[in-house]
């Protein structure tokens, strides 16, 4: 009887090894879809900050009323100001995993930059589990973020 050498891997240890190749891929691509949603809820809230502090500068500096409108039945943020005596309007969309909670609008009176009334942007994030909240102070109009948890 002759015996013949047959150097290679078993159908087995071919399938270990692609499963373990497959583990070490699929793992990493999971938790960067992770990272990616968060770091899109917090450009976004970077964003609605910049818009904030550019709508109350624009009341101060412009000398003309400017004022934030929300919507939570079309869930975005409409950012109404004055630049060279020019009004433009900005819509901010507020997307998934982000709500806006709040029904409200908020006016910058001109020259002071302060707000008519004490009101708030709600925006509730399901990814994150909380909820995000800015505030005026009254008298300087300086906006002030807090987080709450769920």
């Amino acid at each position: 009887m002759k015996r013949t050498n047959n150097a290679g891997f078993t159908l087995i240890e071919s399938l270990l090894v692609l499963l373990t190749i497959t583990i070490f891929l699929a793992v990493p691509l999971i938790s960067l879809k992770h990272w990616k949603e968060k770091i899109k809820v917090e450009m976004f809230l970077n964003q609605v900050e910049r818009r904030i502090q550019q709508t109350h500068q624009s009341a101060i500096i412009e000398q003309h009323g400017t004022k934030i409108s929300q919507s939570a039945d079309s869930n975005f943020l409409k950012f109404e100001y004055y630049h060279h005596d020019v009004l433009y309007r900005e819509f901010l969309y507020v997307e998934e995993p982000l709500n806006l909670r709040t029904i409200k609008t908020i006016e910058f009176l001109p020259g002071s930059g302060n707000i008519k009334e004490i009101e708030g942007i709600k925006i509730e994030d399901s990814l994150n589990k909380r909820n995000i909240i800015y505030t005026f102070q009254l008298g300087s109009g300086k906006v002030i973020r807090r987080d709450e948890k769920k």
